[in-house]
């Protein structure tokens, strides 16, 4: 299993985190500012969200595509899952094939996410269950697990910000 990055200001290489919106890691890694990311070419789908209480909430997303970040790293061949981790410590590990699905959104409606809410990104996929749509995406990594390893050890899902409900 790869073990997570860290993932702090100084790893990112910034005093404070406020220039890397968005940092990548494969074999290699790179970082997008906010402006970087919301420049890349976007796609807008409907996505339902599930969350766990039952609730259902569609909305048009638009974003990057997750293959489009991925294709800035080179991406190991034996890659299982990807570790997608918010800016509060919030941290989803979700199968690769349900992953590529997704976006990591900036509009929600056609409304810019930082202008409705406390967060400017989320990650959303039509596969994956609402617990696990990351908002304030600041992370995503490549991990590789090996038949009966445990996805949900590398996940942090009690920790999202209450302000982000």
């Amino acid at each position: 299993m790869t073990s997570p990055t860290d993932r702090s200001p100084a790893a990112a290489g910034t005093a404070d985190g406020a220039s890397v919106e968005l940092t990548i890691v494969g074999r290699d890694g790179a970082s997008l500012s906010r402006s970087d990311l919301e420049s890349l070419p976007t796609t807008t789908r409907d996505c339902t969200l599930v969350c766990a209480t039952g609730t259902r909430s569609t909305a048009t997303w638009t974003g990057a595509r997750v293959s489009d970040l991925l294709s800035r790293v080179t991406v190991p061949p034996d890659t299982t899952h990807l570790l997608l981790t918010s800016d509060d410590g919030y941290r989803a590990c979700v199968g690769v094939a349900s992953a590529l699905e997704g976006l990591v959104a900036v509009e929600r409606d056609g409304e810019r996410l930082a202008s409705v809410e406390r967060y400017g990104s989320r990650f959303v996929s039509p596969d994956v269950g609402g617990e696990r749509w990351v908002k304030g995406v600041s992370g995503i990594e490549t991990v590789a697990l090996t038949p009966g390893e445990d996805p949900t050890e590398l996940e942090a899902l009690s920790l999202d910000d209450p302000e982000y409900d």
